[in-house]
């Protein structure tokens, strides 16, 4: 029992193939283990050379069986199934096996079609082409210029009754069914045409086939004019529902005669339909009579129906038959022109082995390229991952909205129907109908974005697709399923709400106001052109007042403005720098956090399974991918590391542009000097608060004075003698 390997990408465990022994004991691995059940052939482009081969009972799928089924035809061919895993351009010697009879048989005709170097896929398909177009090329289907130059007619004869059948190289030739099936047409052609019966001279010398014809042409109009007949005489009054017509375009469709109650029969030669005089004529030949009776008319049909049933006795090819001049049709019974043309199927058909030898080597040399690569996306998906990302399932590279996106998958039913299962991928779907208007060509795809921003990707968007073999399609897009597409796109997403409903109520605002506005002039006017016809004067008190208000409210929205700005900016001033960063930090993250998680919730649910399934794929089970595979699928343009360079033309900056920049300039540099300049007010006051409060904090405290009037300062009295003077 061989133990397989398996490994884990993009939360999806698959099973490894990575020798030869893998391959080799695949039918020893569980189908539970297998990511793809079944898939369609006519949808997957790069699997135009494999699928095929391996579609073993041509219902455009491939099956889990139908993959062992080819295992086991590798094993008795193939030399080692390890040759697999080496690159190569075609099939060399030492990858036949020798020691099997059916490695014998190839390696032989290996050696007669190569000079020791690999057989590429295209010199094989040449050789195969020289030797399907030769004579003997073992379908056992020969050509009529095959035969000797003297049966040669009797060669297209074949042909022309049986139809032929196809050769190897797609022309029509004899086989030996065909041989049997000419001789038994021409068998029954024969006895057919002795069974003719004999007429004699009950036709008046009409022909037999005239006969029959005339009868059959004018049957339906006959009958029709029995039935009036019968009708009229039933109710006479219902002979004038009958007229006559009176141009000769109705006279084909009108009966042959007019019916009357008293009438004997139809008569034929004279006071009958112009259009139908001839059959008619022909008619009284035959049963030699000018009134055509019911009874004789029952005796016409008699009378033509042994050659009618017996003209509708005729074998297939009686016509090709009757034109053969009679030697031909001699000879063609000969049962030496029989033989020899037997012989000449036999000797053709003795090259069936060399026929069957030429597949297999072609489906060998086939599997030998290919047949890895296509477990590669059947018993696993490793080709999905980098750095091969190439999966067999993928159609071409769109390009649109500055974005190479390659995870394009061909869609062969309408893009709504597909994306009714699509939808559940959670993936960014955009479904684009494709045109070559030169090949008067369409096609539908769907193209998974995994990199960038939604951003312009809605409906009539325009681009270029370029498929696996380089033509160029116009791209238009028919359908969108919009999904998140990275974290970058879900980090701004509430921030661009925001912004849109901020623009919303300015808009409404702005709209109502100019409405507003717009009804008050519309007003005024009115009312002035009215007091100028009148010759009145028209009060202005009211509108003065309106006016006034509405300066007032302006005022009064442009001082709360300004106060909002004021509280902004004094919170800033007050605050430190850091705590002023944590805030705006707190805030973007309040903000845009929620929604990052999410989105990365989203992203790691993505799966491809459900596009696969939509697109006719039996899918084992989820095909996750993560955003480094998602970024490599879907390639942004980057300018990192361009060159620069100056446009063609440079228009010159008008004066308001650059007072703007200078404003904007000016800004910058003082909010940059109020936060950051030691000379600013702002840093001086902090500086000086800063210093008195360390001076504070060294010196002790003193007793504040009891008043602030300044004391008056005390006399000093100086020392008196004992006189009473002063010293």
């Amino acid at each position: 029992m061989h133990r397989f390997g398996f490994y884990r990408m993009a939360r999806t465990t698959q099973a490894a193939l990575k020798c030869g022994a893998d391959i080799e004991h695949l039918s020893e691995l569980g189908r539970r283990y297998w990511l793809v059940l079944s898939c369609p052939v006519n949808t997957t482009p790069a699997l135009n050379d494999v699928a095929p081969l391996l579609d073993t009972d041509k219902d455009g799928r491939v099956r889990i069986p139908e993959v062992l089924a080819a295992v086991e035809w590798l094993k008795p061919r193939l030399s080692s199934f390890d040759v697999l895993f080496t690159e190569a351009e075609g099939l060399a010697a030492s990858d036949i096996r020798q020691d099997t009879e059916e490695g014998a048989v190839l390696n032989k005709l290996f050696t007669s079609l190569s000079d020791g170097s690999a057989l590429s896929e295209r010199t094989l398909a040449e050789a195969i082409a020289s030797f399907k177009a030769g004579a003997a090329n073992g379908d056992s289907v020969i050509p009529a210029s095959a035969i000797d130059a003297k049966f040669s007619t009797v060669a297209e004869a074949i042909l022309a009754v049986t139809g032929g059948t196809p050769a190897c190289d797609g022309s029509n030739g004899i086989s030996e069914a065909d041989l049997e099936a000419f001789a038994a047409a021409r068998d029954a052609y024969l006895a057919w045409k002795l069974a003719k019966p004999e007429f004699g001279d009950s036709l008046n010398g009409i022909a037999p086939d005239d006969a029959v014809a005339c009868v059959e042409s004018i049957a339906a109009k006959v009958e029709a004019f029995f039935s009036s007949c019968e009708l009229v005489r039933y109710n006479p009054a219902a002979k004038d529902a009958f007229i006559l017509p009176t141009t000769t375009e109705a006279l084909p469709d009108a009966l042959l005669a007019l019916p009357t109650p008293d009438v004997k029969g139809l008569p034929l030669t004279h006071g009958v339909n112009p259009a139908w005089a001839g059959p008619l004529a022909q008619l009284a030949k035959l049963l030699d009579e000018e009134t055509l009776t019911p009874e004789l008319w029952l005796k016409a049909k008699e009378r033509v129906a042994p050659f009618k049933a017996w003209a509708a006795s005729k074998p297939s090819g009686a016509d090709i038959f009757a034109g053969m001049d009679e030697h031909i049709l001699e000879m063609s019974g000969d049962d030496n022109v029989k033989r020899i043309i037997k012989e000449a199927i036999a000797a053709d058909a003795a090259n069936a082995p060399l026929a069957a030898a030429f597949e297999d080597l072609k489906r060998l040399t086939v599997l030998r390229l290919g047949f890895l690569r296509f477990l590669r996306n059947f018993v696993n998906v490793e080709d999905l991952y980098p750095p091969v990302a190439k999966p067999l399932f993928l159609t071409g590279t769109l390009y649109m909205d500055e974005r190479a996106c390659s995870l394009c998958f061909p869609i062969e039913k309408a893009a709504a129907a597909h994306a009714s299962t699509a939808a559940n991928s959670k993936c960014c779907l955009v479904y684009c109908t494709l045109s070559r208007p030169a090949e008067n060509r369409t096609r539908t795809i769907l193209a998974v974005f995994t990199s960038g921003t939604i951003g312009n990707l809605t409906t009539g968007k325009r681009g270029i697709f370029f498929d696996l073999e380089g033509k160029d399609w116009e791209a238009t897009v028919c359908h969108v399923v919009p999904n998140a597409i990275s974290l970058t796109e879900a980090f701004f997403a509430p921030w661009r709400k925001v912004g849109e409903a901020i623009a919303g109520t300015i808009h409404k605002f702005v709209a109502g106001k100019n409405d507003a506005t717009t009804a008050a002039i519309t007003t005024k006017a009115t009312t002035a052109t009215t007091a100028a016809t009148s010759g009145t004067a028209p009060v202005s008190g009211a509108n003065n007042g309106a006016m006034m208000a509405s300066v007032a409210t302006l005022g009064i929205a442009l001082s709360f403005v300004a106060s909002a700005v004021a509280g902004i900016t004094s919170a800033l001033t007050s605050t430190p720098l850091w705590k002023t960063a944590l805030v705006v930090l707190g805030i973007i993250c309040v903000v845009s956090v929620p929604s990052v998680i999410l989105t990365w919730l989203k992203l790691r649910a993505r799966d491809l399974a459900p596009i696969l399934n939509a697109s006719d794929w039996a899918i084992n089970r989820s095909i996750g991918f993560t955003a480094r595979i998602g970024a490599f699928f879907t390639q942004k343009a980057s300018y990192v590391g361009k060159r620069f360079v100056c446009p063609p033309m440079r228009h010159r900056l008008s004066w308001a542009h650059i007072l703007l920049i200078l404003t904007i300039l000016l800004l910058v540099i003082g909010i940059s000097g109020w936060f950051f300049c030691p000379l600013s007010p702002r840093n001086q006051a902090k500086a000086e608060s800063k210093a008195s409060s360390c001076c504070a904090a060294a010196q002790p405290e003193t007793p504040a004075p009891e008043s602030e009037t300044p004391a008056t300062p005390e006399k000093t009295s100086l020392p008196q003698t004992s006189s009473g003077l002063p010293e």
